[in-house]
């Protein structure tokens, strides 16, 4: 039986999408031996890690998804830092020619915005513990422990780099703040634990961790359709032997402001699940 790993990408609300990506994959019956998520492919990874099974996890998440008022879960709070002190003296401004990565471009504008405001950008937008509560009451951390191995990536606020962790290696009562930590967007919630949202680092598709894994297959669900692959070989000398299947949307499907779009996740969800059954049909697993 073939060793198939699992990409999940990180967008948002647009992380709907691989709810239908899960359900296709469930009817092909693909299970894969390991995970790699970052943000919200973070956190509907370790749903995927705990349940084992692509069709009930794309259950479970789609009456979530469907079911939950998001204004409860992302809360915002009062700022406190946007005090006059509180702003930077702008002697951390990133050098364009020197720092800009195109395979991270949201690392570049975060260190801008870092320079600017670093107390702020610290504190965060929203309240983490709606999220986490959330999270706590929806998933078994010890189903987690107990489940596929799970990978996520996060970025260190410290300088900036990719950093991946393995879920099972981390304590029980660690894993809801790592997840966090992946999916805290930029300014979404307060730094506690020195990791950020794994995109910020360039690592929004986090097929590194199972590069190691000596598997036969990869699929990467990018909800970005960016053509990763290029973007990776042409600026980071990307090398990989294993074969690897990406699925994505139609391009220009998604628009600026779908990572927030709330009214329209049925629709993402349903159009998961057509591409991927789409590319899979055609494909010899």
């Amino acid at each position: 039986m073939k060793k198939i790993g699992v990409v999940l990408s990180g967008g948002g609300l647009k992380g709907a999408y691989e709810i239908g990506f899960l359900k296709a994959l469930g009817e092909f019956e693909i299970l894969p031996a390991t995970i790699s998520g970052t943000s919200i492919g973070a956190i509907n990874g370790a749903f995927l890690s705990a349940y084992k099974d692509p069709i009930k996890t794309a259950e479970i998440l789609q009456n979530l998804w469907l079911n939950t008022n998001v204004l409860d879960v992302f809360k915002l709070k009062k700022p406190q830092n946007l005090k006059l002190e509180n702003f930077g003296h702008f002697s951390k401004i990133p050098n364009f020619k020197k720092d800009f990565d195109f395979c991270a471009p949201q690392k570049f504008f975060y260190q801008l915005a870092n320079a600017a405001l670093p107390n702020f950008i610290n504190e965060g937008f929203f309240k983490r513990e709606n999220l986490a509560n959330f999270l706590r009451t929806n998933i078994s951390t010890s189903k987690i422990l107990n489940g596929i191995p799970l990978f996520i990536a996060l970025t260190e606020s410290s300088d900036f780099s990719p950093f991946f962790v393995n879920v099972q290696s981390l304590d029980k009562n660690e894993i809801i703040d790592y997840l966090l930590s992946s999916a805290s967007f930029a300014f979404g919630f307060e730094n506690t634990n020195g990791f950020i949202d794994g995109a910020i680092s360039g690592e929004n598709i986090p097929i590194t961790p199972l590069l190691k894994q000596n598997l036969d297959l990869i699929i990467v669900c990018n909800i970005e359709n960016n053509g990763f692959l290029s973007l990776f070989k042409k600026h980071r000398n990307f090398v990989c032997t294993t074969k690897i299947i990406e699925i994505s949307p139609p391009k220009g499907y998604f628009g600026m402001v779908d990572f927030i779009n709330f009214w329209q996740l049925n629709d993402f969800i349903n159009r998961g699940y057509l591409d991927t059954t789409e590319i899979l049909k055609n494909v010899k697993i």
